[in-house]
């Protein structure tokens, strides 16, 4: 091959290099045009993504292996309170609470460990500069290798909030399980009661706490008991002397809340220890109340009525919530309490239904015939000298007949429906006029009260107790009984009195055991029992109950 055709394979070589060269030469151009338009792109991004860093509450750190602190968000004058001069070039720990020191540098050992890993979030403290504790939910990330970190990134967030609802939740679910476990060991209604109210009165503290049950009686106006007695007979008290509106007042405020079915707040109080408000220039804060209604049925409405002395008192979701719950809790307690009552009471009904048509089946009726052939055998000649003994085993047989009269009348309640309260009481009156001769009993009990037969039962009962009891220990020669009731009244009340000899109610006496049971029988019906006496100076027991 001559020289001409190897000049002109090497021309045409260099051309297609050449050519190759720019083509490629193309191709950097079009690179740096890209590069130039992404970095003008990310020149305008950054000052948004600097604005979203400052707006964050998150909080950023960046520390070295030694837990230094090289850079920090703005958020950290929000959340905390200081700004990144105090805090730059201190250790992180300044901030942490002493408990999680230990937490906080494992977190950096491990993080160390894991080059470009982001690590499980933990819970950890942080100090306010107002030295409050705030929880946080931290997230480490090693970004050492990283030319514009250099550094371990701590990533937090405020959960304080969350957490404290976590323990505001777990301490409202103690206090209902404790609430629960107490309650199921309860048997007494009172009891009941009053075991609610100091559990509330303890997480209330400085409040009045008191339950108000609204309900008709068989169609008629609605009727109002309130828990616990104290209250119940304090409110009815003023509204008899015509001193408080109370009672219309809390009535109308249960009507409100049943047909709201949500609670219902006023300033004020309806207790006539709270009812003063304070004056302009007293130190004491007004009080005000919360009534959280829960309805039984479209006629009948419970209530818990809360009652403080701060007039700001926000009472919050929070309250309402926890006192609805317990509420509803403490009626079905009530309920089970009473339908337990009721059963027992039936079955102590059936007893004493098949006792009495035992007694009245078989004793009565000897009774009667040992009566008749005695009757006969005085009237026969020559028994002259049996006509004593005769005419007293007449008369022990007429005195046990009516012995078993009052026992029957005892046993059988419908007596009291059908005879009454007050021939119930004479009847027992006479029997114990009948046995202690020297005596003196009066009695004043006035016209048949208009009560429900629960409240004539417990009457009945306490009244026998207490004849009997003052005629068997009192040693008295005058004994009354008495008893108190008008049409228009809210309460009865039965007094008896004897001028015997008296005891310290406080002691050991005879008849104790006595006392107790009319003291439960009250209480059963939300009433008040009361023994005055001593020594020498006779005896007075008053029973006042509710008109239900």
């Amino acid at each position: 091959m001559d020289n001409t055709a190897q000049l002109r394979i090497l021309v045409a070589r260099q051309e297609q290099e050449l050519h190759n060269l720019r083509h490629q030469l193309k191709q950097v151009n079009n690179s740096i045009q890209s590069y130039k338009t992404t970095l003008a792109g990310l020149k305008k991004e950054v000052p948004h993504l600097q604005t979203l860093l400052n707006l964050s509450n998150d909080l950023l750190f960046v520390v070295n292996e030694a837990g230094l602190v090289r850079q920090v968000s703005t958020s950290l004058v929000r959340q905390l309170g200081y700004n990144s001069r105090e805090i730059n070039g201190h250790k992180l720990n300044i901030l942490i609470n002493p408990a999680d020191q230990d937490l906080l540098g494992n977190i950096l050992q491990t993080s160390l460990a894991q080059p470009g890993v982001s690590l499980p979030p933990e819970e950890i403290r942080l100090k306010r500069r107002d030295g409050e504790w705030r929880y946080f939910k931290a997230i480490a990330t090693n970004l050492l290798g990283d030319r514009q970190m250099g550094g371990i990134v701590l990533c937090a967030w405020d959960i304080t909030e969350r957490k404290r609802l976590e323990e505001k939740l777990a301490l409202t679910q103690k206090f209902l399980l404790d609430f629960d476990e107490e309650l199921r060991h309860l048997t007494g209604e009172p009891a009941v009661w009053e075991k609610a109210i100091n559990r509330l009165e303890t997480t209330f503290e400085g409040a009045s706490i008191y339950f108000a049950e609204l309900g008709d009686s068989d169609g008629e106006e609605e009727q109002l008991v309130i828990h616990p007695p104290a209250v119940h007979q304090a409110l009815f008290s003023c509204a008899v002397k015509g001193t408080s509106q109370a009672l219309d007042t809390l009535t109308g405020l249960l009507l409100e809340a049943a047909e709201r079915g949500q609670p219902v707040m006023r300033q004020g109080s309806l207790l006539p220890s709270l009812a003063e408000s304070p004056g302009p220039q007293s130190p004491l804060p007004a009080p005000s109340m919360l009534l959280v209604p829960l309805l039984k049925n479209d006629r009948l409405v419970v209530a818990l009525v809360v009652e403080g002395n701060d007039r700001s008192r926000a009472w919050s979701e929070d309250d309402r919530v926890l006192l609805q719950t317990v509420l509803q809790r403490l009626w079905l307690s009530v309920q089970n309490v009473r339908l337990y009552r009721r059963g027992q009471e039936a079955a102590v009904l059936e007893e004493r239904l098949r006792l009495a048509r035992d007694l009245h089946d078989s004793i009565q009726q000897n009774l009667y015939g040992i009566e008749l052939n005695l009757s006969t055998a005085l009237t026969l000649p020559g028994n002259a000298s049996l006509k004593p003994p005769l005419q007293l085993a007449l008369e022990y047989s007429r005195a046990s007949q009516s012995e078993l009269h009052s026992l029957l009348f005892d046993l059988r309640p419908e007596s009291l429906q059908n005879q009454g309260l007050v021939a119930g009481l004479e009847g027992q009156a006479a029997a114990v006029r009948h046995n202690n001769p020297g005596l003196l009993l009066k009695s004043d009990l006035g016209d048949e009260p208009a009560v429900s037969l629960e409240i004539k039962e417990a009457l009945y009962w306490i009244g026998r107790e207490a004849l009997h009891n003052a005629a068997r220990h009192s040693q008295a020669s005058v004994l009354e009984i008495s008893l108190e009731w008008t049409p228009q009244s809210d309460f009865i009340k039965l007094t008896i009195a004897d001028n015997g000899r008296g005891f310290d109610p406080e002691g050991s006496f005879p008849g104790h055991l006595g006392l107790l049971s009319m003291q439960e029988r009250a209480a059963r019906l939300e009433g008040t029992f009361s023994i005055q006496s001593a020594p020498r100076q006779g005896t007075v027991i008053r029973v006042t109950l509710p008109l239900k």
